[in-house]
């Protein structure tokens, strides 16, 4: 008794045979299954840029929430700093959390280059990336301790935390986007494959 899994792959073995066959041979039949080829060859490109668009976008949104956490342990040293003023240990924390931030940032904007590249890739406009994490990096690399300079450094520090909240929105954004190009692309890559086995069944 012939199983289903068996017949599935008759038909498939008939349906490869009638494509060498309509291949080998000119005809309008061999002109419409090249205009389909054709199509699904430019689908799985962009299939292809889509998913570059998608792991760059992950390693975006990474860097930067690796940049978020360490400014806000900077925020939280910065409030403990200015209640104890005369301890060492909490400005050095603040310091190194700002460091290791500043650290990452180098990273995130490399990262950040690279992504804008692949959104072009996929026609996507241009975004505030690039704008909102040029205003991060002009964030001072000296901090001095005083008073008034806390003061300015925790609203500098807030401010930060802002933009790196509003990338993140915007990453998220783009995510949800790319996914539903690459379902939508999908769906269009099925609906080839779909015409191409009628072609060959029916023919």
């Amino acid at each position: 008794m012939v199983t289903l899994s068996e017949l599935r792959k008759q038909l498939e073995d008939l349906k490869t045979i009638r494509e060498r066959e309509i291949e080998s041979s000119p005809s309008a039949l061999r002109n419409e299954l090249k205009m389909i080829y054709a199509k699904m060859d430019r689908a799985r490109l962009n299939m292809a840029e889509l998913n570059e668009a998608l792991a760059a976008s992950s390693k975006v949104s990474s860097s930067i929430d690796i940049v978020y956490r360490n400014m806000d342990k900077a925020k939280d040293w910065g409030n403990m700093d200015m209640l104890n003023s005369k301890s060492t240990y909490y400005k050095s924390m603040k310091h190194n959390s700002i460091d290791r931030a500043m650290s990452e940032l180098s990273r995130s904007q490399l990262l950040l280059r690279y992504l804008n590249k692949e959104l072009e890739d996929i026609g996507y406009e241009k975004n505030r990336l690039s704008l909102q994490l040029d205003r991060i990096t002009r964030f001072p690399g000296v901090i001095f301790d005083n008073l008034i300079s806390d003061w300015i450094v925790q609203n500098k520090i807030k401010s930060v935390l802002s933009t790196l909240a509003n990338i993140l929105d915007d990453v998220r954004l783009i995510v949800k986007s790319i996914n539903k190009d690459i379902s939508e692309n999908q769906h269009y890559l099925q609906l080839l494959e779909d015409e191409k086995d009628i072609l060959l069944e029916n023919n």
